[in-house]
């Protein structure tokens, strides 16, 4: 009910989450069966394998893209309560089968919900790779191998605890 309170249709919110909810349980239905097959070590072990399996596709594919740096600012103007613009500072250097993406130059944190974490900002990093770049690996965090994200404190893409966020 909390989120059907947010949206301006409740059918939709209501409908994507039942279905978000049956997923879960007919992955973790399917899971338990597999587990009782083949047993604890073999899911594990699977499991571990796809992570592997997708950090070597993705580093070899890294390794492909051309070295450099590159940078792009994006400015938004919601501030809360204050006007203003604000930026997100984004350099990424690209060696070899590494890619830093630093955040150095990002403005502090904003008076609004327009603030995140590090883990949102890798969540959704790997979510547009596994789209585009990573298209034909298996789909997991381990298409991040190759990546470090650097996003300095007291700013809005790392701010102090008590600060509102958008997830």
């Amino acid at each position: 009910q909390f989120f059907v309170n947010m949206t301006r249709d409740e059918r939709v919110m209501v409908g994507d989450t039942k279905a978000k909810t049956a997923c879960a349980f007919k992955v973790r239905e399917r899971l338990l069966e597999l587990v009782e097959q083949k047993g604890v070590g073999f899911v594990v072990g699977l499991m571990r394998r796809v992570l592997e399996a997708s950090a070597e596709g993705a580093r070899r594919k890294v390794a492909q893209l051309n070295d450099g740096v590159y940078t792009c600012p994006i400015f938004f103007d919601v501030r809360g309560s204050q006007e203003g613009i604000s930026r997100i500072h984004v350099t990424v250097t690209k060696k070899d089968d590494r890619i830093v993406v630093d955040l150095s130059g990002t403005s502090p944190p904003t008076q609004s919900y327009l603030n995140t974490r590090p883990h949102v900002i890798r969540s959704v990093l790997v979510g547009d790779l596994a789209q585009f770049l990573f298209s034909d690996l298996p789909a997991s965090a381990g298409v991040l191998a190759p990546f470090e994200i650097k996003a300095p404190p007291n700013t809005c893409v790392n701010p102090q605890i008590d600060v509102a966020i958008d997830a």
